[in-house]
């Protein structure tokens, strides 16, 4: 459901199909909360949903993919252990070019060991990436960076990471630059590396 500027609550109950397995919300300014039943969501996708309250019945177990575009769901979902969405594969988070942006305390999380692909975007005064035990997440994959003109650097990153992309974030690309860079030598040993509009493919 997306534009739905007038829309404030669903009708009481759950979910109206119990086979529903992937939900996205998109500009739905006054939309409070989901229906109960979220457990059964192995995909959610809220965008410019900002007063959504996520998580009121817990933590979807199910879960695989999230994407959340909100200070205010990161912030609770801090509060409930991110941790905990032990299904979690394909984590999205973004922020907003206006002014809306993470800080380095928000950072300071311990993500769920079961991903694989992770995307941050649209955080203009983000300057580090201060995830705990970042480097020990066994099964990252895919890790992609865009538009945080202000972040200089990158955490420890895992052996398993098979991808980086990074656009956007002029700081962090100088950093990064072959040889040169102070992060370089954190990306050497990554496969597939591209910063900005420049493509590296290590080749063996």
């Amino acid at each position: 459901m997306g534009n739905c500027g007038g829309f404030a609550s669903f009708p009481k109950g759950r979910f109206p199909d119990n086979n529903l397995v992937v939900f996205v919300a998109y500009r739905c300014e006054k939309l409070e909360a989901l229906p109960s039943g979220i457990h059964i969501l192995s995909s959610l996708s809220i965008h410019d949903c900002p007063n959504i309250q996520l998580f009121e019945e817990g933590l979807a177990t199910k879960l695989a993919k999230l994407t959340i575009s909100d200070r205010k769901q990161y912030k609770a979902l801090m509060e409930l252990g991110w941790h905990n969405l032990t299904s979690l594969t394909d984590l999205y988070i973004s922020g907003k070019r206006d002014g809306e942006t993470l800080h380095e305390e928000d950072m300071r999380i311990t993500l769920p060991r079961s991903l694989t692909w992770m995307s941050i975007e649209d955080f203009p005064n983000l300057k580090y990436l201060s995830f705990k035990d970042f480097e020990c997440l066994p099964s990252l994959e895919n890790l992609q960076i865009w538009f945080c003109p202000e972040l200089t650097s990158l955490p420890s990153l895992p052996p398993s990471l098979l991808q980086l992309h990074v656009r956007g974030c002029p700081l962090l690309t100088e950093a990064c630059k072959r040889d040169k860079g102070k992060e370089w030598s954190k990306i050497a040993d990554i496969p597939r590396v591209e910063l900005s509009s420049t493509l590296m493919t290590k080749r063996y």
